[in-house]
C-alpha cells in the first residue's frame, strides 16, 4: 500500500501597492506597523529574560512573531499550520518578493495541499494585500509505503543523475539513505524508516492511524521523498504554486524513473539492469493524485497530546523527588501554586497561556 502527499511547499508572494508607497487603503502598510510594534514586545520580553511566546492574531489566523528577522525578511511569524515571513519594505531586485510562506506537514496532511494553500493565499489578501504574483520556491513530494525496506546490499542497487550518496545506521540496520545534495544540489532523496523516526521523537504519532486507516502495516513503514527546489523548478519552466499542483504526476515520474532508479542486479551493468517491481509501482503513486484530508485536525492534536504525557510524568516526578513529596494531590497542589505564582512574576496566568497555545495550534 502507498499514501502520496505533498509534504513541504514554500513559496514567495508579490503583493499589489506593497508597503508604505501609497497608505491610502494600504493593508501592507497598516500591517507592516503593527508588525513592528510588536516584534519591538517580543524583543523586550526577551531582554527582560520572559522565556513566553508572544501572541499577535492578524484576521483569522494566530502566530507567535520572533524577536528577529531572517534575509532580507524583517519579520518571521509561525503557528502550527504556516511559517510566514515579511519584508520591511519592498526589494529593489524585483525578483525578490516581499512575502514568503511555508506550508508545514500537519496542515498539509490535516486539510490536503490545495485548500492549505487556498486558506493562506485568502489571508494574504485579508490582510496583506492582493496577490500579484507567485513563484514555487520548494516542494517535497513523498510517498509512504510499507512496500519498501532497505538493507545495506540495497545501496549499489540505485542508479540515476545523483552524485552523492549518504546513509545512516540504527542498531546496524539502514534507517535512512540519502541520495543528492539539499544545500548544492537542485533536487534531494531521501529514503528512510518513517516508523521508527514517528517512535524515535514521539513527534506525529497520528501518523499511526493515518497509516492503519489506508491499509498500511504502522510497524514497516518507510519514506521515499524527493525535495525539488528553486532552481529546478526554474530549469524545468515551472514558475508558480499553481503549475507545480498541476505537475505533480510528471514530477514524481521524472524523479523516480530518470533521476533516482531502483535496479534488480541482473546485468552487468547497473543501467542496463532490470527496474525493481516494488519501484515500478511506486513510480505510478502520483498518477491518480487527489488533494485532500487524510487525517481529522483534531486527531492530530489528540495524538500530539498524549505523546507529552511521559515527559510530562518525568518532570512532575523529578519535581516530587526533589520536594520530597510522594502524595499525588500534594504534588499537583505544589506544581498549581508555584506555576501561578511564576505566570504571575511574567504578568499572565494559566488561562491566558493556554488560549495563546490553542490559539497557534488552530
Amino acid at each position: 500500500m502507498k499514501i502520496p502527499n505533498i509534504d513541504t511547499l514554500c513559496a514567495t508572494i508579490d503583493i499589489y501597492n506593497y508597503g508604505f508607497a501609497d497608505l491610502k487603503q494600504n493593508r501592507s502598510a497598516d500591517l507592516l506597523i503593527k508588525l513592528e510594534q510588536e516584534k519591538c514586545n517580543a524583543k523586550e520580553q526577551q531582554t527582560q529574560g520572559m522565556n513566553q511566546t508572544h501572541i499577535i492574531t492578524i484576521g483569522s489566523q494566530s502566530f507567535e512573531i520572533l524577536p528577529n528577522g531572517s534575509r532580507g525578511y524583517a519579520y518571521i511569524l509561525h503557528n502550527d499550520a504556516y511559517e510566514v515571513k515579511i519584508a520591511q519594505h519592498r526589494s529593489r531586485k524585483e525578483s525578490f518578493y516581499p512575502i514568503y510562506i511555508r506550508l508545514k506537514s500537519e496542515v498539509l496532511w490535516s486539510m490536503g495541499v490545495e485548500k492549505a494553500w487556498n486558506t493562506v493565499t485568502e489571508w494574504i489578501t485579508a490582510n496583506i494585500g492582493d496577490i500579484k504574483a507567485n513563484k514555487i520556491n520548494r516542494i517535497d513530494l513523498c510517498c509512504h509505503t510499507d512496500e519498501i525496506e532497505i538493507n545495506a546490499e540495497d545501496i549499489d542497487t540505485f542508479e540515476g543523475k545523483f552524485h552523492l550518496d549518504n546513509f545512516y545506521r540504527y542498531k546496524r540496520k539502514i534507517c535512512n539513505v540519502y541520495f543528492g545534495s539539499g544545500s548544492t544540489g537542485k533536487i534531494l532523496c531521501r529514503i528512510y524508516d518513517k516508523t521508527l523516526e514517528v517512535k524515535q521523537k514521539r513527534q506525529k504519532l497520528w501518523f499511526m492511524e493515518l497509516w492503519q486507516n489506508a491499509g498500511l502495516n504502522p510497524e514497516k513503514v518507510w519514506n521515499v521523498e524527493f525535495e525539488l527546489n528553486r532552481s529546478f523548478m526554474k530549469e524545468v519552466k515551472i514558475e508558480t504554486v499553481e503549475e507545480a499542483l498541476g505537475s505533480l504526476k510528471t514530477l514524481w515520474e521524472y524523479c523516480t524513473k530518470t533521476w533516482l532508479t531502483k535496479r534488480q542486479l541482473d546485468r552487468t551493468r547497473l543501467t542496463r539492469c532490470t527496474i525493481d517491481p516494488v519501484w515500478q509501482s511506486l513510480q505510478e503513486a502520483f498518477a491518480d493524485f487527489q488533494s485532500k484530508e487524510l487525517i481529522k485536525r483534531e486527531k492530530q492534536l489528540e495524538s500530539s497530546a498524549y505523546a507529552l504525557i511521559p515527559g510530562t510524568i518525568g518532570n512532575i516526578t523529578s519535581f516530587a523527588a526533589r520536594a520530597e513529596l510522594t502524595d499525588i494531590d500534594e504534588i499537583l497542589r505544589m506544581i498549581k501554586s508555584q506555576g501561578a505564582r511564576y505566570l504571575r512574576r511574567k504578568e499572565t496566568d494559566f488561562e491566558e497561556v493556554i488560549a495563546d497555545k490553542m490559539a497557534l495550534l488552530k
